[in-house]
């Protein structure tokens, strides 16, 4: 959910909810002999799924998703076979003018082949965006690509795996959230300082700022659906 999904009162994208999604998956199923979702979801600039996000998109293939793409991290992820269906965590960009990295210049063109007797198969072309062209990467660039989409993949297979790496990030990224909640905007002199302690300067900052018990009243506001929806109206 974000800015731009449809509301009762303006037009966008089509908002995930799971007490209506799962059952139009479901429904859809009975009338195509394929169904592929396109699902805007991951943390952008994370090359992994989110405990939440791999149950999400495997309860969708439950309901009879056989391919699902996310895109919303805006980098190349990693790859997930279940029960006969690919999951797709990270497609990349596809052009998108905002930064240099290879996070954000590289991605994967999904070629999905539809057969009748062997069902689905797919092809993944990385592709470069080189300043104002896209083209196919080269040689050495797709194996590069590749190499670490397939080495992911493989990573997420192994238990705990999501779950730890997701916990690391999480811990990593507090701070940042933290400093939001605060009212407190991001300076130049805190994004350069932060950056040369290797993120340190803010977790300093914002263990003194929140107390324990501070941050267990956030925590409650974030997790209790009860909060979570009031504060969720009263910003609307």
């Amino acid at each position: 959910h974000e800015f731009s999904i449809a509301t009762e009162n303006a037009p966008g994208a089509n908002p995930f909810d799971p007490l209506y999604s799962l059952d139009h998956i479901a429904d859809l199923k009975k009338l195509c002999d394929y169904v592929i979702v396109l699902y805007h979801g991951g943390k952008e600039h994370y090359r992994y799924p989110s405990p939440n996000l791999q149950k999400t998109c495997r309860r969708m293939v439950d309901k009879g998703a056989d391919v699902i793409v996310c895109q919303h991290s805006h980098c190349i992820g990693c790859k997930e076979e279940y029960r006969d269906a690919t999951i797709v965590y990270g497609q990349g960009n596809f052009i998108f003018d905002h930064s240099e990295s290879e996070f954000w210049q590289t991605s994967l063109v999904i070629d999905v082949h539809f057969r009748k007797d062997d069902g689905i198969s797919i092809t993944y072309h990385p592709i470069v965006k080189d300043k104002c062209v896209v083209r196919l990467a080269d040689e050495d660039e797709a194996a590069n690509i590749l190499d670490g989409f397939i080495s992911r993949s493989e990573e997420i297979k192994l238990t705990g795996f999501i779950a730890k790496k997701y916990k690391e990030y999480a811990y990593q990224m507090l701070p940042t959230y933290l400093l939001a909640f605060s009212g407190s905007g991001r300076s130049l002199f805190t994004r350069a300082v932060n950056k040369l302690s290797g993120g340190k300067y803010l977790e300093f900052v914002m263990k003194r700022k929140y107390s324990r018990d501070q941050r267990l009243v956030i925590r409650n506001f974030v997790e209790c659906e009860a909060h979570n929806e009031l504060c969720i109206t009263g910003l609307n």
